[in-house]
C-alpha cells in the first residue's frame, strides 16, 4: 500500500510539472485558426475564443492600403493587450488565398522574445511577461513572383499567470494582403539594366523603355515603393518607339521612385523609375 502511494503521489508530481512546463514552454506550431489548423484552444482553457472583451489581439502589417509588392520585405507585429493580465504568447502563419500552404519567409530582430519556426512564428517563453500587453515584432518577405492573395493568421492566449494551462483566454486575428493588379496570376522576373532601360532619370509626362517589344497585347502598372498601386496603362497609351517603347504617364505625380510593371501576352516586366 505504501509502495501505491509513493507511486501514485510521484506520478502526480510528474502531471503537475508537465503542465506546468507546458503551459511555460516556447510557443507551438500548427494553431493559429488558419484553414487546415487548430488553434490555442486546443490546449489552453477558459472560455470561448474572442469572448472577453477586455482583451484584444491584432495583427499589423507595414504595407500601405493593404497591397503587397513581390519580393519586398515588410515589418509585422503582433500586438495582445488585456488590463492586469501580465503573461501572453502567440502563433502566427500565413497562407495562400483559398490553399493550405505557407508562402512567404518570416525573420525577427527579436530572438529573445520570438521563435522563427520557417512556415511558423510564435513566442518565445522568456518573452511572455509584460504588464498589461505585449508585442511580438517579426519581418516578413513577400515571394518574388505574383501570386493570389495572402492572409496573415494568428492565434493567442492571454494567461492567468497561474503556470497550468487552463483559465486562460484565447483571441484570433487575421489580416490579408492583396496583390498588386488584377486578373491572371504572372511570374514576376526582374529585368536587368542592361536588357531594359528606363530614361530619362528622372522623367516627367513620358517614359521611353529600350528593349521591350510593343504589342497589342501589353499593359503597365505604376507603382509606389510602398506598393499602391497610382495607375494602370493600356496598349493606347503605350506607344512603339525606336528602340523600344514609350509610356504617357498622363497625369502629375508626386515626386519619388516608381515601379513600372509591363505586361504583355506572354510576361512581365519590373522597371524601376524616378518621377520628379
Amino acid at each position: 500500500m505504501k509502495t501505491l502511494l509513493i507511486k501514485f503521489v510521484v506520478l502526480l508530481a510528474m502531471v503537475m510539472v508537465s503542465a506546468s512546463l507546458y503551459s511555460l514552454s516556447d510557443g507551438g506550431f500548427n494553431a493559429t485558426g488558419a484553414p487546415g489548423e487548430g488553434d490555442c484552444t486546443g490546449c489552453h482553457t477558459g472560455g470561448t475564443i474572442n469572448s472577453d472583451p477586455n482583451g484584444s489581439m491584432i495583427i499589423e502589417i507595414d504595407s500601405s492600403n493593404g497591397f503587397y509588392m513581390p519580393g519586398k520585405t515588410y515589418s509585422g507585429r503582433v500586438k495582445l493587450t488585456y488590463p492586469g493580465k501580465n503573461r501572453f504568447g502567440f502563433v502566427l502563419t500565413t497562407r495562400i488565398a483559398n490553399s493550405p500552404l505557407h508562402i512567404g519567409t518570416f525573420s525577427t530582430s527579436d530572438t529573445f522574445k520570438v521563435f522563427n519556426q520557417l512556415t511558423h512564428i510564435s513566442h518565445r517563453r522568456r518573452g511572455i511577461d509584460n504588464p498589461n500587453e505585449n508585442i511580438f515584432t517579426f519581418s516578413w518577405t513577400a515571394p518574388d513572383t505574383f501570386t493570389q492573395d495572402i492572409s496573415f493568421y494568428t492565434s493567442g492566449v492571454i494567461a492567468d499567470g497561474d503556470d497550468t494551462n487552463t483559465g486562460d483566454k484565447v483571441y484570433t486575428a487575421s489580416k490579408t494582403l492583396k496583390r498588386l493588379g488584377g486578373g491572371t496570376a504572372l511570374p514576376f522576373i526582374k529585368i536587368p539594366n542592361n536588357i531594359a532601360l528606363a530614361f530619362p532619370i528622372p522623367i516627367k509626362d513620358l517614359v521611353n523603355i529600350d528593349g521591350i517589344t510593343w504589342t497589342e497585347n501589353i499593359s503597365a502598372e505604376l507603382i509606389k515603393s510602398n506598393g499602391e498601386q497610382v495607375n494602370i496603362f493600356n496598349h493606347n497609351d503605350i506607344k512603339p518607339a525606336q528602340n523600344g517603347i514609350q509610356i504617357f504617364l498622363k497625369y502629375n505625380y508626386a515626386p519619388g521612385i516608381y515601379y513600372l510593371i509591363i505586361k504583355d501576352k506572354f510576361q512581365p516586366f519590373q522597371i524601376k523609375v524616378v518621377i520628379n
